[in-house]
Order: structure tokens, then C-alpha cells, then sequence
């Protein structure tokens, strides 16, 4: 190539260079906003100067975050130091060892408590087909929201009608006010003994209970206790001895 024409060629080259600085800074700024609001952010190739390597990882590095926060913080670092998705017992010991409070000082419920947590936003983690989890956006693929997945029951709102006042009987001669009075107490304890019986208090220590007996739907959970699915699942471990099992089962851990 000739002389004048290579110097062409590395001008240009600079130039680039510069532009794709700029735009590596510009994605930077973009990730770190999704990272503050605590999304996966939209470039993942890129690495920001605040994303710390594993080398560095320190004993408080996790500490006060939230599960969720914390394991997207440490796959980022993977991704940083060349590394791909984890499995569930990489990311609770990089938590533990970065400070992460667990609820539990049982490992083997703490580590399902990351399992929960990963399954419980899958906007932000991928499982893979072995089991390991990495982030969305690194496979080009948009989670789904689990409110966004659940059916939802569309009905007629039933009004209750108001029932009629009936005609009151006509007093019998001689009756006295106070025979008239006990039949009304009377009538009075009938009626408030005639409805459901009042649904059991929820707690870690109930459910376990319920479930330990023998394993159960989740229908027959939100049916027994009167609550949602949400307010049961949050009782889960490590909470308690009871896990989410398959097709709506729901397991007491012996």
C-alpha cells in the first residue's frame, strides 16, 4: 500500500477508535441506569469501569442487597472475567463469601432459597436446558413476568341481591315481651352459628403442619387457609420445611 494511502487508512482508523469509545461510554451510562433500578441491563458485552472482577470480590461486597441483586451482581462478574452462567451452588458460595445474609444457617436451605429466588424473576435469569442460570439478555431472550403468565379469571360480577324483609309473624295473644325476646336471641345465635367455620391463621408453623400430614395442591392451600398463592409461596423455604414441587404439588422437606 502506499505511503499516503496508509496514512489515510489510520486517520481514519483514530477516528473509529473514537467513535466506538463514545459509544462504549454511552452504553455504560445505559447500564448503569438498568443496574440502579435493578434490571438486567441491555449491554451485556459491555463492562462497566464500576463492575468489579472476581479477584476483587470482597467479604461485604453483597451485604444489605437483596438475593435477586446479589446473584445479578455476581454473574456480571463472571461475564467480566470471560466466564458464562453458574449453577445455583456457584452463586450461593460467591453470596456467602461476598457477605450475603442468609436467613438460614442451613446450607442446604439457603441454597434453595437462591433456587427460589433465580425461578422468581425470570425477567432478569435464564435457566439453561443444564440447569445452570445466566441473564436474558445474554441470549437475546425477554423473561416473562410470572403475574404475566398466570391465567387470569375474567367473570360477571355477582351482586347479592338484598334479600326481602319478611313478613313477621303475628304475635300470639298473651304473648309476653320477654318470651318475645329469648325467641329473638334465640333466632339471633342460630343465624351467626349457620356460617363457614373461620379459616385457620397462617403461619410457617401451620403450613408445615398441613403439609407434613400429607403433600398437597396449592389449590387446596389457598382453599384451607383463605389467602393467595403469593401470601402462601412467601412461607416457602427457607422460611419453613415446605418447597413448591411440580405441576402445582406442593412438598413437606423431611
Amino acid at each position: 500500500m502506499r505511503p499516503e494511502i496508509e496514512q489515510a487508512v489510520e486517520v481514519m482508523r483514530s477516528k473509529i477508535r473514537a467513535l466506538e469509545g463514545q459509544a462504549s461510554d454511552l452504553k455504560k451510562i445505559v447500564n448503569r441506569f438498568y443496574i440502579d433500578e435493578k434490571e438486567a441491563p441491555p449491554y451485556a458485552d459491555i463492562v462497566s469501569d464500576s463492575t468489579p472482577q472476581l479477584e476483587s470480590l470482597r467479604t461485604d461486597h453483597f451485604y444489605g442487597k437483596t438475593m435477586a441483586v446479589a446473584a445479578q451482581m455476581y454473574l456480571e462478574m463472571r461475564k467480566a472475567r470471560g466466564l458464562g452462567s453458574a449453577t445455583v451452588n456457584d452463586i450461593y458460595k460467591a453470596l456467602k463469601e461476598g457477605g450475603y445474609e442468609f436467613n438460614t444457617a442451613k446450607e442446604e436451605y439457603a441454597k434453595n432459597g437462591v433456587r427460589i429466588s433465580l425461578k422468581k424473576t425470570p425477567l432478569i435469569f435464564r435457566q439453561l436446558p443444564n440447569g445452570d442460570y445466566g441473564l436474558c439478555v445474554w441470549y437475546g431472550v425477554k423473561g416473562r413476568d410470572e403475574e404475566a403468565r398466570s391465567p387470569k379469571k375474567h367473570g360477571k360480577k355477582h351482586h347479592k341481591r338484598k334479600s326481602e324483609p319478611k313478613p313477621s309473624a303475628e304475635k300470639p295473644p298473651g304473648a309476653s315481651k320477654g318470651a318475645q325476646n329469648g325467641q329473638s336471641a334465640t333466632n339471633e345465635a342460630q343465624h351467626t352459628g349457620a356460617g363457614t367455620a373461620s379459616q385457620p391463621s397462617l403461619t410457617a408453623g401451620t403450613l408445615e403442619a398441613f403439609v407434613e400430614a400429607k403433600n398437597r395442591r396449592m389449590t387446596e392451600l389457598v382453599a384451607h387457609f383463605g389467602v393467595n398463592r403469593r401470601t402462601i409461596s412467601k412461607l416457602f423455604e427457607p422460611e419453613s420445611k415446605v418447597y413448591a414441587g411440580q405441576k402445582g404439588w406442593v412438598k413437606f422437606r423431611k
